[in-house]
Parts: structure tokens; sequence; C-alpha cells
């Protein structure tokens, strides 16, 4: 579970770093597959991970759209910390 969330709290922080997310919503044209090869689970692994983080009310996907429900839980819940990116903020 921590990977998995891990995973959509740095790709959000890199998309929304070149303008292609706002915090809550970005397109990720990848199928189940896909982010289970990311993540290093089963595709069937990582249908049970979303449909957990879904249960949480942390995120939620439709179709190839992530919405980010609630970016801090799905942070701690990843022990994700964006410092290690050296990202700019933009103002």
């Amino acid at each position: 579970m921590a990977r998995v969330s891990h995973f959509f709290c740095e790709t959000e922080a890199k998309l929304r770093a070149i303008g292609r997310s706002d915090g809550a919503r970005f397109a990720l044209p990848m199928t189940q597959a896909d982010l289970g090869e990311a993540c290093g689970i089963t595709s069937v692994h990582m249908n049970r991970m979303l449909r957990e983080l879904k249960d949480r009310d942390l995120l939620a996907i439709h179709r190839h759209d992530v919405e980010i429900r609630d970016l801090r839980g799905l942070a701690r819940l990843g022990e994700f910390d964006p410092a290690y990116l050296f990202l700019d903020e933009q103002d």
C-alpha cells in the first residue's frame, strides 16, 4: 500500500511541477498492469490496492484520470517527502 501511495504522490508532484496537475487531478494513461509493473506488484494486487485507496477516500481513478482526494493522507501512507525530487516550487 505504501509503495502505491508513494508512486501516486511522486507522479502528482512531478506533473504539478510541469503544469499537468492542479494538485488534485491529473491524466495518467496507464493500465493497472502498467501501474503494477511500476510498483513491482501484479495487476491483480494493484486492483486491490486501488480499491483500498478508494475505500479510504484517498484516491480515485476514472478511466485514465486520477483524482487525489486527500493528498496529505496519501503522502502519510506512502511516507512521501518531495524534497528528494529537487523540484522548483512555482509561485
